[in-house]
């Protein structure tokens, strides 16, 4: 079934059956800048598409600092992939905020340009560790590598470690494992800390569901 509903009223709208076990009802965003929603009836686990569209809604909503939504969720029997998905919204949505705040322009701009902003939710939901290069880094790279999506993606996904590693954590295990499948050395030198071939100039910004380390 079908009925569009506004964001904001997505909850007060809907009754607890909606949310009941087993996540018989999956919420999609419709992605409209009206910020619509539609109920789509599912079986089981949330599909692709509607994971993608759930955690569109709780970015939106995370943007905004109204966690309503997702206190729903956890109010009414939601399901796993629910839950998770509203995790990794509300995370993802907090570290662009962060990011940004913190002057990582660079980063968020180029996470959206290769597609890993779309992303970030799911990579964010068990908790994440990002190794932000500084604007003036990405400024040093070629044009030609800066306009590939593909070369792009490989640079950001080689700065995304799984899990949540302060940088005592770094320094205990000497090194750390990124998504795009190197493994930087991390050692500390003149009571600077290298990660690779990086010097750590600013580390342990927190962020709701992990850390940056610049």
């Amino acid at each position: 079934m079908e009925d569009d509903l506004d964001l904001r009223t997505l909850v007060d709208e809907l009754g607890s059956e909606a949310f009941g076990a087993g996540g018989a009802l999956a919420y999609v965003a419709m992605g409209t800048s009206s910020g619509a929603l539609h109920m789509e009836e599912e079986d089981g686990e949330l599909s692709p598409t509607t994971r993608n569209d759930l955690q569109s809604a709780m970015a939106a909503l995370a943007e905004e600092g109204d966690p309503s939504f997702e206190r729903a969720l956890l109010g009414r029997g939601a399901s796993n992939a629910e839950l998770d998905a509203a995790a990794g919204a509300r995370s993802s949505a907090d570290f662009l905020r962060v990011a940004r705040e913190a002057g990582l322009v660079g980063f968020c701009d180029a996470l959206a340009f290769c597609g890993l902003a779309e992303e970030m939710p799911e990579l964010c939901a068990a908790g994440i560790t990002v190794l932000a290069p500084t604007d003036a880094a990405f400024a040093q790279l070629a044009r030609r590598t800066r306009c590939s999506k593909r070369l792009v993606r490989h640079i950001l996904l080689a700065h995304l470690s799984a899990g949540v590693s302060m940088l005592r954590d770094l320094h205990s295990r000497r090194c750390a494992a990124a998504l795009g499948g190197q493994t930087h050395a991390a050692v500390l030198e003149g009571g600077c800390t290298y990660v690779g071939t990086a010097r750590v100039s600013r580390a342990d910004i927190p962020f709701d569901g992990g850390v940056i380390h610049q």
